[in-house]
């Protein structure tokens, strides 16, 4: 019996004592990205992980590395500890309602850009999975990985005149801001309204116009059958150089859908890009690769239309597909200086960083790449593994007329939206070949 007694007091001893250990402390802090290197080099003990987000680069770490940095950068570096059963978590997401909703259990610790970096008990986790869509994903917060890149500066007033200056000089914004303001005259475009057909026959009017060849691809949308609308210019040398597509949704919400969603710069300043490229191809008149341009009805709704689009092309007609650029918000700008955020995924790291660089010597704009595509009808491009990117604004988390009756001309940045396509046009001329004819070949008109 005293053995027995003894014994189990031993048990117990032991699983007190498991039960006792003390929990090890992370914390998360938010460093200056272009400090972090020289921080974790003289402060941390080679345990910590990174993630970078722009100019801000989120370090998670043990108490150790705190002190350190409390030692000597307290006052202007904010840390949190997690909290026991918090975890650390990378919300990306374009969707409004849900960038402003307060789930209990998640805390808020950085935001910008589309993201949000959270810290989440596993309830609040749950949360929040089920309001995922295709306009939002929660992934684990990444390890060691460069989310979305610092800002790159312009470096265009260096360098001399270059004769791709003529080919983007043959955008006509003029032309842009009356396909803009047709749309938004509209009143609505929303998919299952008149509003969106009488959208498909516009642009459908200027691509035939501009003699380029038309096709209507209807798909199903709910009980409501819509059509997207394809417009092709022919390559000269489309069997080694295939096929680039323009693509843009032509679709608006708001909080009065059916009625009122102008959809000025969501997405009529997309689309409006769309049949501005297709002017500067068809006043160039040369291209090596074959040039498709696509306005998209659906994409409000769960990027129905392209997802549409990519799903009824043959294995032989993807493979055609080398590149595609897509546009979806690429008007509204209040803090100088101009800026694009170029979006993608890992695989497209070489067009990424060619996009990053003609932005820099081609326009006027700063830009950053975020690896971590979602939300807009480049997806459906990427999940097949074709190089893809989608340029936008970069300050669409901040702006107030995000999905609403509100998205009107007046607040539309018609600088940004013109540097936004000298950017396009360039990788037009990158990837499709598209340039001006020998001088005497009957070049722009």
């Amino acid at each position: 019996m005293k053995r027995l007694l003894v014994t189990g007091f031993l048990i117990l001893l032991c699983s007190g004592l498991a039960v006792a250990a003390p929990r090890v402390a992370e914390w998360a802090s938010l460093l200056p990205t272009a400090e972090v290197t020289d921080l974790l080099q003289q402060m941390g003990s080679g345990n910590e992980a990174f993630t970078t987000l722009g100019a801000t680069t989120v370090v998670r770490s043990g108490p150790q590395f705190i002190e350190n940095l409390k030692k000597k950068k307290a006052a202007d570096l904010p840390m949190t500890e997690l909290a026991a059963g918090e975890s650390l978590w990378l919300l990306t997401t374009k969707d409004p309602a849900l960038r402003e909703v307060r789930f209990p259990g998640v805390r808020v610790l950085w935001k910008g850009s589309g993201f949000r970096v959270l810290a989440a008990t596993e309830t609040g986790k749950m949360g929040l999975a089920a309001k995922m869509s295709d306009f939002s994903r929660l992934d684990p917060l990444p390890a060691n990985e460069v989310v979305l890149t610092p800002p790159r500066k312009p470096a265009w007033k260096s360098r001399p005149r270059e004769p791709l200056d003529s080919l983007l000089g043959l955008i006509e914004p003029a032309a842009f801001k009356a396909d803009l303001e047709a749309l938004v005259d509209l009143k609505t475009r929303y998919t299952y309204a008149d509003g969106a057909a009488k959208a498909i026959d516009h642009c459908e009017k200027v691509f035939q116009g501009l003699s380029l060849q038309t096709r209507r691809l209807p798909f199903q949308s709910s009980s409501t059958p819509r059509e997207n609308l394809e417009a092709f210019f022919p390559g000269s040398a489309s069997d080694q150089a295939g096929e680039v597509i323009v693509i843009g949704h032509l679709d608006s919400t708001s909080e009065k859908a059916s009625t009122f969603a102008p959809g000025a710069d969501d997405n009529g300043s997309g689309a409006a890009g769309v049949l501005a490229l297709a002017r500067l191809v068809a006043r160039a008149k040369a291209a090596r690769a074959d040039v498709r341009f696509l306005v998209v009805l659906g994409e409000e709704q769960g990027l129905l239309g392209s997802k549409a689009y990519v799903a009824g092309l043959s294995p032989a007609a993807l493979a055609r597909i080398r590149y595609v650029i897509n546009m979806d918000m690429i008007g509204f700008d209040r803090t100088p200086p101009l800026s694009l955020l170029i979006e993608t995924n890992s695989f497209n790291t070489a067009m990424a960083e060619k996009t990053a660089d003609l932005a820099g010597r081609y326009t006027t704009m700063t830009s950053q790449i975020s690896y971590h595509a979602w939300g807009s009808d480049h997806v459906p491009f990427l999940n097949k593994k074709i190089p893809t990117i989608l340029t936008i604004e970069s300050e669409f988390d901040d702006n107030p007329n995000y999905h609403r009756t509100t998205d009107l001309i007046p607040a539309v940045n018609f600088d940004l939206c013109h540097q936004i396509l000298r950017l396009n046009a360039a990788l037009l001329a990158e990837y499709a070949g598209v340039q001006l004819p020998p001088a005497g070949e009957g070049g722009a008109d």
